[in-house]
């Protein structure tokens, strides 16, 4: 069985286009598509940004997201 891809959903605050965003990702998960961790920026760790295949940045506006990168 080939490894599902890890995918790291970033997001400032919860607002409705973020949780919608995570919502659509966390169906993916549900089918057997991918893994998800939705995250505030604020809170990222080092082992979330390991964890992670790819970053997801939800209406990123501020410098903590570019950080991130």
């Amino acid at each position: 069985m080939e490894a599902l891809t890890n995918v790291l959903v970033v997001y400032e605050t919860r607002e409705p286009a973020n949780i919608e965003t995570v919502r659509v990702i966390r169906k993916l998960e549900s089918n057997g598509m991918l893994n998800c961790r939705s995250i505030e920026a604020t809170k990222v760790s080092c082992f979330d940004l390991r964890w992670a295949d790819t970053m997801v940045f939800v209406r990123s506006t501020s410098s903590i997201e570019v950080d991130l990168i």
